[in-house]
């Protein structure tokens, strides 16, 4: 079982230089919110909602996400860090998309997943340095288990840095400083998709739709699970914590 604080960046902007990205001119917009996260970001003068040019993302002065924009679209190289500053992930966009290899790491810092994005393919794997983050992973890869739980791809660290990252507070909890926890369940389907998804709380609706919306985030990133040799859906519940540092 997978627990992880997500925390909102809720965010005031002042804008800053200007300057010419790929011949457009642009300007900078730094924000700050509630417990230490800053934003900084690149927007095209002519229309500040669209960001282009360099992004980055920090948290207590830790670069947690860090790359650049081509008119609101994620483009180049990537970085993706946990709050202590580790690299989890780091690879190339194209059009917003994930393309070519990345590679992944555990919050301990050790290697532990490469990707092929294009190919949808899984080169290597550790599932040793799995396990000494704290996560279950299969016995040795290439697996061939006749009987496993799905695999997330970029590994279960990199998993719940996704939460952190896609997860917003509902601002009224915010605002009347309310904090909680919702459990969540899916199922990750044979194609590998996140399906099904339904929170536990029904009491806890601004909670519920939050976190809902979290883990459909999650998407197709799962290798899926195995039994007698062929895929099948597999169920899971996930804890999502709501907490103001």
């Amino acid at each position: 079982m997978i627990r992880r604080a997500l925390l909102l960046l809720v965010t005031f902007g002042a804008l800053a230089s200007v300057s010419a990205q790929g011949g457009e001119r642009t300007t900078t917009i730094k924000r700050k919110g509630p417990a230490g996260f800053k934003e900084r970001f690149e927007v095209l003068r002519s229309d500040t909602s669209i960001r282009h040019g360099d992004y980055e993302r920090s948290l207590d002065g830790a670069v947690i996400e860090k790359g650049r924009y081509a008119k609101g679209i994620r483009t180049g190289e990537w970085l993706f860090s946990d709050t202590q500053g580790q690299v989890i992930a780091h690879g190339t966009m194209i059009g917003g998309t994930k393309t070519g290899v990345w590679h992944y790491s555990t919050p301990l810092g050790e290697p532990v997943q490469t990707v092929d994005h294009t190919a949808d393919s899984l080169l290597w794997f550790d599932p040793e340095a799995e396990r000494r983050a704290g996560f279950e992973a299969p016995a040795a890869w290439p697996d061939t288990a006749m009987q496993r739980r799905p695999i997330f791809k970029g590994g279960m660290g990199y998993m719940n840095l996704l939460l952190m990252h896609n997860t917003r507070y509902p601002t009224d909890q915010l605002d009347r400083d309310v904090e909680g926890r919702v459990m969540v369940k899916f199922i990750v389907d044979k194609q590998g998709n996140t399906t099904s998804i339904s929170c536990v709380e029904q009491d806890k609706p601004g909670f519920c739709a939050e976190a809902e919306r979290a883990v459909a985030a999650l998407g197709n990133n799962w290798i899926p699970g195995q039994q007698s040799g062929g895929p099948v859906p597999v169920k899971f519940q996930l804890p999502v914590h709501f907490k103001i540092r």
